[in-house]
């Protein structure tokens, strides 16, 4: 009797061994596909478009993202006009801002909103947009994204 009651015990101490060892190859592989994930498995960028208009004015433009992932983010917008032969930046604007997967935008979203007031002059534009995300665990990914070329008379 007291050598099954030892098998017993042997044969639960090597499953708890077998279970704590799987564990920490599950608890490995998950921190490798987390960390090797791509910055679209955290955040797409999926429209982006600025309608030609008059200077002055605060178009509506079309922006639309996906958050698959809480995170912190740094985001900055560049504006920049074409000046023949080189795009300059004439306007920038930054800031810090917590991203989570139940949230929207506003309704309607303008260019100001997107990127804050910039004092534009006729010519041909865009907005080159970078954002820095960083999660709970520190891991850390950017998002580019260029918009259309767009016209301002």
């Amino acid at each position: 009797m007291s050598m099954m009651i030892r098998d017993q015990s042997m044969a639960v101490a090597v499953a708890a061994l077998v279970f704590a060892a799987s564990s920490l190859v599950f608890t490995w592989v998950s921190r490798v596909d987390i960390a090797t994930a791509p910055a679209s498995a955290w955040f797409t960028v999926d429209e982006m478009y600025v309608p030609d208009h008059s200077v002055g004015e605060n178009p509506v433009i079309q922006f639309e993202r996906t958050i698959k992932k809480n995170m912190t983010g740094r985001w900055s917008v560049e504006t920049q006009l074409f000046n023949g032969s080189r795009w300059i930046t004439v306007c920038r604007g930054s800031g810090v801002s917590n991203y989570t997967t139940d949230e929207d935008l506003p309704r309607p979203i303008t260019l100001d909103w997107y990127r804050g007031v910039c004092d534009e002059k006729p010519g041909l534009y865009r907005l080159q947009t970078v954002w820095l995300f960083s999660d709970e665990t520190g891991l850390t990914r950017s998002v580019q994204n260029e918009s259309n070329e767009f016209t301002v008379d």
